[in-house]
């Protein structure tokens, strides 16, 4: 396909997220390069969002990014 999805292992995908991503899928033109998506990292006890910041998550394939940082384990 034209575009890589990074996912992490546990990451979760909602289910209106999900609903909102295939449309993504559907309008995604080739002169985007990347696409930056929320990123939720930091949860209270109750699971309420308390960080997140915006990341890469589809990059077009024939850009052949390279990931250069070590993974955060």
């Amino acid at each position: 396909m034209d575009f890589i999805l990074w996912l992490d292992a546990d990451d979760i995908i909602l289910e209106e997220d999900i609903k909102k991503f295939k449309q993504l899928k559907q309008d995604l033109t080739l002169d985007v390069d990347n696409v930056m998506l929320m990123y939720n990292v930091g949860f209270d006890a109750n699971g309420t969002v308390t960080l997140s910041y915006f990341r890469e998550r589809l990059s077009k394939r024939t850009n052949n990014s390279k990931w250069s940082e070590p993974v955060h384990e």
